[in-house]
């Protein structure tokens, strides 16, 4: 698909603010936030076929892939996970990193909490969720472990063996935690249909960066999470630095005080000091 480029993949975007859960404190792996983390997946049908997405403010914004939403000039009916559909309309799309955000229609809703990527290492455990092939296995639920970390046309991807096929694209990679860090991309397939393990996500940080929104995050227990509520506090830890790093960049590209050549340099030296 070379769908032709809307306004909404203009250069010229203004900053946007996206309010987002965190986890806050030492929070332990439990299948409880894995299961949580599904309420915010949506499935996107679109013509004779369907993307996947997650919810990522209780406004009701939705990360996915732009193949997934195609030219975007179009209103979108998504599927929560309830089973109920809502309208949904492209905001903001970026083709060459492959991401888009959505708006769904007024009303509050369930994101899942998100961190950053670059604390993963090879290795590690991550958790895929989607609707993979047909719209009957919506919110499925898929394990691997990080195999690779790659970099495509000077972008940084993640690599991992976790099962995807056609019609997960857009949906969120998780870490152990059931924080968003990554969404489906891409895979290796046999006959088109079945996937090889061979799979990209795009890292959560990257797909900011290229819709020029900065995440504002709301710290919330592990606890508190599951129980539905939410209380404001300043989010903390190493994601929580990173993302702040990459926010004061970004800020500072926004006032013209750095250009976007020494913005995407400083980006990158903050994503590889953290890998290390």
């Amino acid at each position: 698909m070379s769908p032709t480029a809307t306004a909404a993949a203009r250069p010229d975007l203004a900053p946007l603010s996206v309010e987002v859960l965190a986890l806050a404190g030492d929070v332990q792996p439990t299948s409880e936030l894995i299961d949580y983390a599904r309420s915010a997946v949506v499935t996107i049908p679109v013509g004779t076929g369907h993307g996947s997405g997650f919810i990522v403010s209780r406004s009701g914004l939705v990360l996915t892939n732009a193949h997934v939403v195609g030219t975007g000039d179009t209103p979108l009916q998504v599927e929560l996970a309830e089973g109920r559909r809502v309208g949904g309309r492209v905001v903001r799309v970026d083709r060459e990193t492959d991401v888009a955000l959505v708006q769904l229609d007024a009303g509050t809703y369930r994101p899942a909490p998100v961190g950053t990527s670059p604390t993963l290492k090879v290795g590690d455990a991550v958790f895929a969720i989607g609707t993979p092939l047909n719209a009957r296995f919506s919110r499925t639920v898929t394990k691997g472990v990080v195999s690779a970390f790659r970099t495509e046309s000077g972008r940084r991807l993640i690599q991992s063996d976790v099962t995807i096929h056609p019609g997960s694209s857009g949906g969120p990679l998780l870490d152990d935690r059931g924080r968003a860090i990554g969404l489906a991309q891409s895979g290796v397939t046999v006959g088109g249909r079945v996937g090889v393990g061979l799979n990209t996500f795009v890292p959560i940080e990257e797909a900011w960066s290229a819709l020029r929104a900065t995440p504002v995050a709301t710290a919330i227990s592990a606890a508190d999470l599951l129980g539905g509520a939410a209380t404001p506090a300043p989010a903390g830890g190493k994601d929580a630095e990173i993302a702040e790093k990459l926010r004061l960049i970004q800020e500072l590209r926004d006032k013209g005080l750095i250009t976007p050549q020494e913005a995407e340099q400083r980006r990158k030296e903050v994503l590889d000091q953290a890998l290390r």
